[in-house]
């Protein structure tokens, strides 16, 4: 009889579980492999539409850029999209889509030369998932930008402000009245006390610490303000001469300063006392009493300035401020120590309101605090009680200032700066510099402060990342103060 092999059967029969149990392992490894491919796949789509959104994006902020370069006025405050023609990069409607990808331009008012843009990119995954890459910016009207001051927060301690600058001896017969910065050359305007004094020097402070002079000129008849054009080289300049009030130097060598233009206000014999520039536009205060004080003359062409408008104030404009959209004057009115002058339309420039001071002593300087809209305004001296040397507006409704504080001086008060919670006072006096902590107005606290060691006057002053340069009535003319 033949022998049946039982072992060959249970073997025969493992073999088939074995591969029935691999076919499943096998079945099993496939999809991990197809669901990790699957994975890695929508990854790279994923990373594939970040790397288009953040193209996107990037080149939404170019072409706003462009946008401001071209027509400042065309970035209105809302929601956007972007459309490129042949004439270039335009704002479109709400949004605009390219491949899914759906870009939108958001454009924030922040002040009459600044706008925050905001580039918002969104997609949805293949998983149905929403994404958003988001990049935004501060733009500036950089043709528009007041030549006042440059900004910045301050820093340091100063309760304790310091020295840093060594004094610069500018000769007998200089004294400085004014001062303005544009990068890191310093423009010192004064008058000269004999005939060959220079009256407007360019000095270096790209090392604060160490000032040295470079050019100079002698304009013949002194110079009361400075304001600096610093994208053309051009440093225009409040003249005291009758019948050349506004001069315009060329400023592009700091070390050979050469007169491009003298201009004579046509019927008006009175000097050239105050200045400010904003883009092409010169706002010129003159001595008086004229015809007019103020002037709203455009220099697009420097070789000839042709006014647009003036407005008749009635006696010396001490000082010249412009923010936005207005023109705001220190003046020798006594019941209008405050004029402020609406000059949307450079062609019809608008006395709106006459601000009347306590008491009859005249305003020396003014300056508006661009993050408050509050305006500091110096005054001279004034024995009376009841008539402070330093007053501080509200001008958020320039048709309607309100006073919000004041304090007392015993001594006059040529100028006024204000940044983040502290004023400064420059006056003669134990301690020609000195802040206040104006955080809870009226009240105005002292902070501190730092005597510069002889009797100087300060004329003038120009703030710029935590320094403060300072205009001063003596052959030393010059005094930067920091903090650290």
């Amino acid at each position: 009889m033949p022998r049946i092999s039982v072992r060959s059967k249970r073997f025969r029969g493992f073999t088939l579980v074995e591969v029935l149990f691999s076919i499943v392992l096998l079945g099993v490894m496939l999809s991990t492999v197809l669901l990790s491919l699957s994975g890695q796949l929508t990854h790279v789509a994923s990373s594939d539409s970040e790397m288009r959104a953040i193209s996107l994006a990037e080149e939404g902020l170019e072409a706003v850029r462009s946008i401001r370069d071209t027509n400042w006025s065309a970035l209105t405050p809302g929601t956007h999209g972007l459309a490129f023609t042949a004439s270039g990069w335009s704002l479109s409607s709400a949004s605009d889509t390219q491949d899914g990808l759906s870009r939108t331009v958001t454009i924030t008012d922040i002040s009459p030369t600044e706008r925050k843009v905001s580039v918002d990119v969104a997609w949805t995954t293949k998983a149905g998932t929403p994404r958003l890459y988001e990049l935004s910016t501060m733009l500036a009207d950089w043709r528009n930008l007041p030549a006042d001051d440059a900004g910045g927060t301050l820093e340091g301690d100063w309760h304790n402000p310091e020295i840093a600058g060594n004094m610069l001896d500018f000769g007998m017969g200089f004294r400085g009245i004014a001062v303005d910065v544009a990068s890191t050359t310093l423009y010192l305007a004064g008058h000269g006390s004999v005939t060959a004094a220079y009256e407007l020097w360019a000095v270096d402070v790209s090392n604060p610490n160490n000032p040295f002079k470079r050019g100079s000129i002698n304009t013949g008849s002194g110079i009361n303000e400075v304001a600096v054009d610093p994208v053309r080289k051009y440093a225009f300049v409040a003249n005291a001469n009758t019948s050349g009030q506004l001069q315009v130097i060329n400023v592009a060598n700091p070390n050979a300063l050469s007169l491009t233009k003298t201009y004579g206000i046509s019927g008006n014999t009175q000097k050239g006392r105050s200045i400010d520039l904003v883009g092409n536009l010169v706002y010129l205060g003159t001595e008086g009493p004229a015809t007019a004080e103020f002037y709203v003359i455009d220099v697009t062409t420097v070789t000839s300035p042709k006014v647009k408008s003036s407005a008749k104030i009635g006696n010396d404009i001490n000082d010249v401020m412009v923010f936005g959209n207005y023109a705001y004057l220190a003046t020798d009115v006594d019941d209008r120590e405050v004029a402020i002058v609406d000059v949307s339309n450079p062609s019809a420039a608008t006395v709106v309101s006459l601000l009347d001071l306590p008491g009859g002593n005249n305003t020396e300087g003014l300056y508006v605090d661009h993050a408050t809209g509050y305006l500091y305004v110096g005054r001279q001296l004034s024995t009376a009680p009841g008539e402070p040397e330093v007053v501080v507006v509200d001008v958020s409704n320039p048709a309607n200032p309100q006073i919000i504080g004041s304090l007392d001086y015993d001594v006059s008060v040529d100028s006024v700066y204000a940044e983040g919670n502290l004023m400064f006072v420059l006056a003669l006096g134990e301690e020609e510099f000195k802040a206040y902590d104006v955080s809870h107005l009226p009240a105005l606290t002292y902070y501190g402060g730092i005597d510069f060691g002889v009797d100087d006057v300060p004329t003038d002053v120009y703030y710029q990342n935590n320094i403060f340069y300072i205009s001063v009535f003596q052959q030393y003319a010059l005094r930067i103060i920091t903090a650290y």
